[in-house]
């Protein structure tokens, strides 16, 4: 039996040598597509979302076996690309959070930076100088 397991792992290792494999493009196409498999059961009417599910999940495997690697490396590049903006606002929600008790974040006027500034004690106005653009600026506490 061990035999028979070792004989099957070599073959699928060499059936599947030189594909693409799985990356983020592919993991968000699964997980989209587990999530809309799951309010399509909820509801007749989302139906739609069951055939939506089905090629969303197949194109997530169509990438990972893909042996085209140029192909899919542009299509990740792309992907990140657009979802680059959204996951920065996202960390800096959850820094901010993080944050709460101990720092302030202050948008700069002139390039619009996020500064994080250490809540200061007994002050009540603060000058604030932006380290991307020098710009200095005067905020409340």
């Amino acid at each position: 039996m061990n035999a028979f397991m070792n004989t099957l792992k070599y073959n699928l290792q060499r059936a599947f040598q030189g594909r693409y494999g799985v990356d983020e493009l592919s993991r968000f196409l699964s997980i989209t597509g587990l999530l809309a498999l799951l309010l399509s059961s909820f509801s007749s009417k989302l139906s739609f979302l069951y055939l939506l599910a089905l090629l969303l999940i197949t194109w997530s495997f169509y990438r990972s076996f893909s042996k085209n690697h140029t192909k899919r490396f542009a299509e990740r590049a792309q992907y990140l690309k657009l979802s680059k903006p959204m996951i920065q606002q996202w960390s800096l929600l959850k820094r901010k959070w993080q944050d709460r008790k101990t720092h302030k974040y202050y948008s700069c006027p002139g390039c619009k930076t996020q500064v994080r500034i250490k809540k200061p004690e007994n002050h009540h106005n603060i000058t604030i100088t932006c380290p991307r653009c020098t710009t200095t600026f005067k905020k409340r506490i």
